[in-house]
C-alpha cells in the first residue's frame, strides 16, 4: 500500500461522471466477478480516480456492480499523476487487491511500464507486476521500444559494460545494436568506444609521477 493510502480524502460523485480507464486486464471485466461484488452486502472499499480525467484507475468491477445494483453515486478517491504513473498505480492494486490478474495481464503490463518507466529496475516492476525480477528482465531484453538505459544481460558486451562502471549513451547504444542485427556475430561491445580513466604516470623507481 502506499503511503498517500492511508490519508487520502473520500468523496462522493455521479456514476455518470466517471470513464473507464486503462485496464491492465487484457480480457477486460470479469462479468461473473461483477455480479458476485452486486450480490455482497458488505460496503466495498473506494475505487481509485484519476482527479483531471475522471477516468477509473481501480474499481472497475465495483462501479459496474454499483450500477447494477440501480445506484447513482459511488465512493471515490482521487489520484494525482501522469497517465503512466496511473497505469502503474492500477497494477499493483489489481496485483494486491480484488479479482488477481492472469499471468498474461502481468507480463503484459510489465512489457509496459519497462517502456513508460526505464529508471525502475527489474526487481521494483516485479514488485508492481506480481511477476519475478528474472521474468522481468527477460520482457525488457525482448522489447525493443524499452530505452537503453540498462543493457539487458543476454545481449553480447554487458559484462563488459558493468565492468566499465559507466554506461554507454542511448545513442551510441542504439548505433551498436543496430549493428549487432545486421551482424549478429559481432560483438555489441566492440561497437562503442570504451571511456578509459588516465593511470598516473610512474618514475623508473615506480613511484607516481
Amino acid at each position: 500500500m502506499h503511503a498517500e493510502d492511508t490519508w487520502r480524502e473520500t468523496v462522493t460523485v455521479p456514476i455518470l461522471s466517471l470513464r473507464p480507464g486503462e485496464s491492465p486486464r487484457l480480457e477486460g471485466e470479469d462479468k461473473a466477478h461483477i455480479a458476485r461484488l452486486a450480490e455482497t452486502e458488505t460496503p466495498l472499499p473506494p475505487i481509485l480516480v484519476d482527479r483531471r480525467s475522471m477516468r477509473v484507475i481501480d474499481g472497475m468491477h465495483r462501479l459496474m456492480a454499483a450500477s447494477l445494483n440501480g445506484r447513482e453515486a459511488i465512493n471515490i478517491e482521487f489520484f494525482d499523476g501522469s497517465a503512466a504513473d496511473a497505469f502503474l498505480r492500477g497494477v499493483e492494486a489489481n496485483v494486491t487487491n480484488g479479482l488477481p490478474l492472469s499471468r498474461a495481464d502481468r507480463r503484459a503490463a510489465a512489457a509496459r511500464i519497462t517502456t513508460s518507466h526505464p529508471h525502475m529496475s527489474d526487481r521494483a516492476i516485479a514488485v508492481s507486476a506480481g511477476l519475478s525480477a528474472k521474468t522481468v528482465a527477460s520482457i525488457r531484453c525482448r522489447s525493443t521500444d524499452a530505452v537503453p538505459q540498462l543493457p539487458c544481460a543476454r545481449w553480447p558486451g554487458a559484462r563488459a559494460y558493468r565492468r566499465q562502471r559507466c554506461l554507454p549513451s542511448a545513442s551510441a547504444w542504439n548505433a551498436a545494436r543496430s549493428l549487432h542485427q545486421h551482424d549478429p556475430m559481432r560483438p555489441v561491445a566492440t561497437a562503442i568506444p570504451r571511456r578509459r580513466t588516465k593511470r598516473p604516470r610512474r618514475n623508473r623507481e615506480g613511484r607516481h609521477a
